[in-house]
């Protein structure tokens, strides 16, 4: 991500299609079936939840530029840095 002269994130174009080409696999997650439905969705959100930080994981091991505290902002604490990190 980059930050422009108009104040404004943006995403590299990689990442874009990255994403798109991976966006897929987010709607094949299923849960668990023959189970009542409140564990069901609870363990559909905590695959969804890992899918999510799989794919931001990898995003930022292609772009070893990439610094937290751009997404955080400057002068952020260390609970600001983490916030950042769990925003997806």
């Amino acid at each position: 991500m980059v930050f422009t002269a108009r104040q404004q994130w943006t995403v590299h174009e990689w990442v874009l299609k990255f994403l798109y080409g991976k966006l897929h696999e987010f709607d094949e997650i299923r849960g668990p079936e023959g189970v009542g439905q409140t564990l069901h969705d609870r363990r559909l959100e905590k695959k969804q939840v890992a899918w999510k930080k799989g794919l931001q994981d990898t995003v930022v091991a292609k772009n070893p530029d990439f610094n937290w505290l751009t997404v955080a902002g400057l002068g952020a604490d260390a609970d600001e840095v983490k916030a950042a990190k769990h925003v997806s």
